[in-house]
């Protein structure tokens, strides 16, 4: 009976010999277990810290990338202004430009209407040279016509030239041109008025009317005596 006992004792101390072996093993496998997770754990939290650091050197890189672009569109900003300024600067230099052409051309019509009034004055005093061979006739003294040479009657009326002075008929002088003495119109005979037109073309005056002052044998200082005795008109 104690030989059974002991027997089974000894079965059940190798069962459980066995069993703390296979718990044994179990342990070790464990173990290993354990420290192949804390391994890989370790390994997580080294990626993870990398990541962590990455993220935030991609914060930082992002600020910076923030305030780069904020200074940029202030960059831009200030391009734009200076590009409206370059535009009004440009604008006001085509301004300025046409301006400029516009008196260069103003000085260019001066200096023509200067050169103009050069030669008219140049035509004035070789007009001034001749005036004194002329003198106004007394028609008193007139009896014929001095360019048709045909004698004064009573229908052949006497009529003073208001540039030279002589006396002419209806016929040779019956043309009415502005001279500087008289504020209107007045009667020339057909030699001064074809000599006041050739001094006009010479001098290319664009005028439509012509002064004595331009032109040969001017009369500008001749004046008209009231000589009621005489029938010129």
């Amino acid at each position: 009976m104690l030989d059974e006992t002991i027997n089974k004792l000894e079965e059940k101390l190798k069962v459980g010999g066995n069993e703390l072996k296979g718990a044994h093993e179990t342990m070790r496998n464990l173990g290993k277990q354990i420290a192949d997770k804390e391994l890989k754990v370790s390994t997580l939290e080294g990626d993870l810290r990398i990541e962590r650091e990455w993220r935030q050197s991609l914060q930082e890189s992002d600020v910076k990338d923030k305030e780069e672009i904020c200074k940029l569109n202030m960059e831009i900003q200030k391009l734009r202004l200076l590009k409206n300024d370059l535009e009004t600067a440009r604008l006001e230099n085509q301004d300025l430009h046409r301006i400029c052409r516009e008196q260069e051309e103003a000085l260019a019509e001066m200096g023509a209407k200067y050169r103009e009034k050069v030669l008219r004055e140049d035509g004035l005093r070789e007009a001034n040279a001749t005036v004194s061979s002329y003198v106004w006739k007394d028609s008193r003294e007139c009896t014929h016509c001095k360019e048709c040479t045909l004698e004064f009657t009573l229908t052949r009326r006497k009529h003073h030239c208001r540039n030279c002075g002589d006396v002419f008929c209806q016929r040779c002088s019956d043309n009415l041109m502005e001279l500087p003495s008289h504020a209107k119109p007045v009667r020339v005979c057909d030699p001064c008025f074809s000599a006041l037109l050739q001094r006009c073309n010479n001098t290319t005056t664009p005028q439509a009317t012509l002064t004595t002052s331009d032109l040969p044998g001017s009369q500008s200082s001749l004046q008209t005596p009231t000589d009621t005795t005489s029938i010129s008109s």
